[in-house]
Formats: C-alpha cells, structure tokens, sequence
C-alpha cells in the first residue's frame, strides 16, 4: 500500500528502523524463492514494493545520509537483478524498474567500495530487462542508464563504462543476448533512441549542459557554448563509452549515426 504513495514520502520518512525491516523482509521473500525453491505471488509483489520504497527513498536521501543500510539496499538489488526466476511471472512487474533505477541513481551517493556491486547490479539488470519486458519499458531503462554512464564515479574507472555499454547494446538491440526475446533494431526511431541516449551522455560529461536555478527553485537546463572547443579524444571516459558501442558490430548503422550526431 505504501509504495503506491512513494514519489509522495520524504527522505526523512525513511527511519533505520522502517529500512531495516524492510531489508529482512526483502531478504525472506528472496530465499523462499531461490533457496526453497517455491514462488509464492503474493510475495513477489511484496518485493516489487519494497524495492519501489527502496528507490524512491535513493533518490530523496542527501549524499551525506548514505549510510550503511544504504548499502544493504545495494546489495539487496543487485542480487534480485541477478535471478532470472523473479521475473517470470505478472506479479513481478515494476521489480526491475525499481531496482535497475534505485541502483543507477545510488551511485554517486554510494561510489567507492560499493561502485563494483553497483556495476555488477547493473549488467544483471540490463541481461534480465528483455525478461520483463512487460513492466520495463525502454524510456525508463534508458534513463536511468544515462543517470549511471554521466556519473563523475566512472571517471576513474572506465571499463565499467563500457560494461554497462555492452551490456545494455547486447541485451536490448544485437539480438546476440541470452535472454529469451531480444529486441532487433527495425525502426529508424529506434535508432534514434539509441542515438539520444549517447548524446545527452557526452553533452552532460563534457559540460555543455548547464542546470540553472529560477527564483521559484525549479531547475532549467541550457546549452552552454564552451569559451574553447571540448576536445573528447583521449578522455578515459569518452574513449570507454565509443569503444563499448563498436564493440557491438552487428550494429552497423548505429556508429555512422553517432558520427553524424558528432558522438563518434
């Protein structure tokens, strides 16, 4: 019932108690069903709304709140991301909205130790998209994909760049995935998708994208026009992100798009 109203609960909502309750809970319904080996519905859509608490309150809570709960929540996703079994059936829409989203905007807020089991979360979560189709739809996997690729926590280590890259072109587009039923670029307007998604990525790293802040506190972005041209080449970051995309070479029409978008 709550989840229904998580957009509405402030971060201050969230006590360590209500947190950690939830974590044992979460922690219950996973093991009945990867251990015991029994689906029980019901608690699967528990599941589904404790992690859409869980990445309601990521987005809410200030970087200098990240605690350790916070990390447990990490932890938590990252293994739902990772068993294909919870995403079978209907009860399991928006799971993996919620944590492929939850993981993504955590972060910046959560780097350093956690950034490798963010990462892992990730590309799980981008191998089992196609497997709940039903409730993730593309739009929403390809926003919070460009919220992980523009952080500032990838400048050091950019091969998790091109993972996340890989995973998501293979998963979604080269039809080279695993997963049961991968999508086929077949539109021009996909591709265009594709396209955006990358762009927005460069523009917002290589600060051609300024937030400016009204009166009224509302944010409103703006192209900044550098003093000097920005030189990409040769930046670890940019270098990961291209290398990611060309990897994947069935996708021939993409690269030459991305060039005449000025990505490539």
């Amino acid at each position: 019932m709550l989840s229904q109203f998580a957009s509405q609960l402030p971060a201050s909502w969230y006590s360590d108690d209500f947190l950690r309750t939830t974590i044992r809970l979460a922690k219950r319904y996973i093991s009945t069903e990867q251990q015991d080996k029994v689906r029980v519905p019901i608690q699967i859509q528990g599941l589904v709304a404790i992690t859409t608490l869980w990445s309601f309150w990521m987005r809410k809570t200030g970087s200098g709140d990240a605690n350790v709960l916070g990390q447990e929540l990490i932890e938590v996703m990252a293994q739902v991301l990772s068993i294909p079994s919870l995403f079978t059936g209907a009860e399991s829409k928006g799971l993996f909205g919620a944590c492929f989203s939850g993981l993504a905007t955590g972060l910046d807020k959560w780097s350093g130790l956690m950034e490798p089991k963010i990462v892992e979360g990730l590309v799980s979560g981008l191998e089992r998209g196609r497997l709940s189709a039903q409730d993730s739809d593309l739009d929403g996997i390809q926003a919070s994909l460009a919220t992980a690729l523009r952080s500032d926590a990838f400048n050091q280590t950019p091969n998790s760049i091109k993972k996340l890259v890989t995973g998501f072109l293979q998963s979604f587009y080269s039809g080279v995935s695993s997963a049961t039923s991968p999508l086929i670029v077949s539109s021009v307007d996909e591709l265009f998708q594709i396209q955006r998604l990358f762009q927005f990525v460069v523009t917002q790293k290589a600060g051609l994208v300024a937030v400016k802040y009204e009166d009224d506190g509302k944010k409103k972005r703006k192209k900044r026009k550098p003093k000097k041209a920005v030189i990409l080449k040769g930046q670890a970051w940019f270098e990961a992100l291209v290398q990611g995309i060309q990897d994947i070479s069935s996708l021939s029409a993409l690269p030459g798009l991305l060039a005449i978008a000025g990505i490539l």
